[in-house]
């Protein structure tokens, strides 16, 4: 189990369908498994990101502009 704080670009963190996507990105290979991830707002940084708290079965990579951890 692993236990990471994430940003999410902001446009992306207000639409549900954008952030689950961004979400799924760092999870390379998993696109087909059941959702092995839950997360959850931490805070919100004004005029840059959104801090998630992710709690993964997978170690998450964050490789992509939208999610970085």
């Amino acid at each position: 189990m692993y236990l990471s704080k994430i940003l999410v670009e902001r446009r992306r963190a207000h639409n549900p369908y954008e952030l689950h996507r961004a979400l799924w990105t760092l999870f390379p290979g998993h696109e087909h498994d059941a959702r092995g991830f839950l997360f959850r707002f931490e805070a919100e940084r004004p005029g840059s990101a959104t801090e998630l708290l992710l709690q993964s079965a997978w170690q998450p990579e964050p490789q992509s502009a939208e999610v970085r951890g």
